[in-house]
């Protein structure tokens, strides 16, 4: 649930379980709040996936992870409740590979390879000592971390295209003040940071622009998926 908003989820919660046992504790009730939560436990991922698909500038259809956590929560609630019978020992077999190729359909979704392939496997790449000139490349970056500073780049009077993939690993940008920066990012259970506005959780997309100075020719964008892992691009 983004930091931004209302703690909508604990605080239902919270005020649900006051009432129940201030219902028992008046003698009104006699309900088992273990019994209870064993049986209707599948509706708090249904109020935390309506709380994943609002935030402060409303609805947004993008929030895939919402609506996955309402439609689990749902079809849990419903075996539990007796509208129907589920084996879910299938599920536990199936989720591993299912989760494995949601991945893969999440990578062939993206922008393909673009200028310069880089890959950093369980080490790391540091673009920030020496003059340097930014070219369209793609990185890919498995258990590893890059840290890149734009500012100390040459970068060309047009646009200029990164397309990144972070799987458990990290990459840090940093960019002057006056670049305008476009963002593009799909993360999985991971997190990306875009000039302090954050995006994460199970799954979630943003894409924000950043305008650069005026009659500027100079621009990045920036298409990243992040599994397991994180993005951070700011100004300093």
């Amino acid at each position: 649930m983004g930091s931004s908003r209302q703690p909508f989820f604990l605080g239902f919660l919270l005020i649900a379980l006051g009432v129940l046992l201030l219902l028992n504790n008046l003698g009104i009730t006699e309900i088992s709040a273990g019994a209870l939560f064993i049986r209707y436990w599948p509706a708090l991922l249904i109020i935390w996936g309506i709380d994943e698909l609002f935030d402060e500038a409303g609805y947004d259809k993008k929030k895939t992870g919402g609506w996955f956590l309402i439609i689990l929560g749902a079809v849990i609630l419903g075996r539990n409740v007796g509208l129907y019978q589920l084996d879910f020992s299938i599920l536990r077999k199936a989720i591993g590979p299912l989760f494995i190729i949601f991945i893969g359909l999440i990578l062939l979704q993206g922008r393909s390879s673009v200028g310069r392939n880089r890959f950093v496997v369980m080490s790391g790449l540091e673009l920030t000592k020496n003059e340097w000139d930014l070219k369209d490349e793609t990185f890919t970056i498995f258990m590893g971390g890059v840290d890149m500073d734009l500012r100390l780049a040459n970068i060309p009077e047009k646009e200029t295209v990164l397309n990144i993939t972070t799987i458990m690993g990290g990459m840090n940008i940093k960019v002057p003040q006056d670049l305008e920066v476009e963002f593009v990012s799909t993360s999985i259970l991971g997190g990306v940071s875009f000039f302090g506005e954050g995006s994460g959780g199970i799954i979630a997309n943003k894409r924000s622009i950043r305008k650069g100075a005026e009659g500027s020719t100079r621009r990045v964008k920036i298409f990243c998926r992040s599994i397991m892992g994180g993005i951070d691009i700011k100004a300093t």
